[in-house]
């Protein structure tokens, strides 16, 4: 897959967009007429949610526990 910077003018395909395409998604042979074109802040939100999914939380710290419960002092 790669994504491409959109020199046409086309509208964003996202749902209840109104902005112009600034970027197409694209899969390696296909045809022009089935790329995805997004403005930049879509493309942006496709970003931040994805993150959310693939990149994996830091482990809780297991040296540093709640004083509450007389845990080890830093």
């Amino acid at each position: 897959m790669k994504i491409i910077e959109q020199k046409k003018k086309v509208k964003c395909d996202t749902s209840g967009c109104k902005n112009t395409a600034d970027y197409s998604v694209l899969r390696e042979g296909s045809s022009p007429d089935k790329y995805l074109n997004l403005c930049k802040d879509c493309l942006q939100e496709i970003y931040e949610q994805a993150a959310m999914i693939f990149v994996p939380k830091s482990p809780k710290n297991i040296l540093q526990k709640d004083l509450s419960k007389g845990g080890i002092r830093r």
